[in-house]
């Protein structure tokens, strides 16, 4: 597969976790949170849910129109990281939390590299 396809891919699976957190902040809440996913977890997820898809719907459309794309991909990185930073390192979390924190920085630094590769090969194409 493309660099370019790649990077759509990872765009618009963002989106698609946007949208269910915006659809579902409860279970959504609940898989970071554990069962204590009150009403404030709920409105951070529907926050969060909204920058996922703002993030992925410029990533998926750079990507597709063959310029910037590397470096809204770098940007979805640099959120993961931190995402995944903050899981990670979180006082009195469930230990999920830490390991879906650290799934996180492993998907942020697959979009690092892509997003390198990505920019090398639009660098050539310019």
């Amino acid at each position: 597969m493309d660099l370019r396809r790649q990077a759509i891919y990872m765009g618009r699976s963002r989106v698609l976790v946007g949208l269910s957190m915006l659809a579902d902040p409860g279970r959504s809440a609940r898989v970071w949170a554990g069962s204590d996913a009150g009403a404030s977890t709920r409105m951070w997820t529907r926050m969060t849910g909204i920058r996922e898809v703002a993030i992925g719907v410029g990533s998926a459309t750079a990507a597709a129109q063959g310029t910037g794309g590397a470096d809204w991909l770098s940007m979805e990185a640099v959120c993961d990281l931190a995402d995944g930073a903050i899981a990670l390192f979180a006082r009195s979390v469930p230990r999920r939390t830490r390991l879906l924190g650290l799934v996180v920085i492993g998907y942020g630094l697959a979009e690092l590299a892509l997003a390198r590769r990505l920019g090398d090969a639009e660098n050539e194409i310019s």
